[in-house]
């Protein structure tokens, strides 16, 4: 904590992570695989505006190491590849205030927006390409309004920007099967699907018993 407004964190974290079954399974991968190691750093600050407003922003880096990759060889799989990621991730947050009759403020909720970039650096072919789970926006805006001491109502729009993929640009015939074909792929992940949308909306109702409290709600 800086001041009774102000905090201000740093973290940083070095990981291991066991490759996937499929890559390290006799049969099919190379057991010899080696950890997939990893590297993070993040900074962030947040200010409390007062009681009810804050916001705060964060900002992240991650270096990847030892990732693998396919390799025409009896291994199948080797630790052939690097890559990072990084972007900035900001809050706006307003909490609910205590419900008094004949107040105004009723509406709370908060508001998201991250901002990314990723890339896989595949050292053995020398080839450079975005993460398959790359997604450079994500944004989530959520909005509640107090009717009552019992009823809440709102609503939470979520949006992200589309997946990559690697697009099919033709075929060429299938030499072992005549008659049959076989995909010829474009830049790998170079292609993005559309962005993604979702509007939920939330009437809640609260209660309160002597022995029991809790809430039934209804979302669509």
């Amino acid at each position: 904590d800086i001041d009774a407004k102000w905090d201000a964190r740093a973290q940083w974290g070095r990981y291991h992570q066991s490759p996937r079954i499929q890559e390290i399974l006799e049969v099919f991968g190379n057991p010899d695989l080696e950890m997939l190691e990893a590297t993070h750093y993040v900074v962030g600050v947040t200010q409390r505006i007062n009681t009810r407003w804050s916001w705060s922003v964060d900002a992240y880096y991650k270096d990847l190491e030892n990732l693998p990759v396919d390799v025409p060889t009896p291994q199948r799989f080797v630790n052939g590849a690097s890559g990072e990621a990084y972007g900035a991730e900001l809050m706006i947050n307003k909490n609910r205030a205590p419900y008094e009759p004949g107040s105004s403020d009723r509406f709370y909720g908060w508001i998201t927006l991250g901002i990314a970039k990723t890339r896989r650096d595949n050292d053995v072919a020398g080839t450079s390409a975005v993460f398959d789970y790359d997604v450079p926006i994500v944004a989530n805006v959520v909005v509640n309004y107090r009717w009552n001491r019992a009823w809440d109502a709102g609503l939470r729009w979520t949006f992200h920007s589309g997946m990559p993929y690697t697009p099919i640009v033709g075929n060429r015939e299938n030499a072992d099967f005549p008659g049959y074909y076989l995909p010829l792929y474009g830049e790998l992940n170079g292609s993005r699907a559309s962005p993604y949308h979702r509007l939920d909306l939330r009437v809640e109702r609260q209660f309160v018993g002597t022995r029991l409290r809790g809430s039934v709600y209804l979302d669509i």
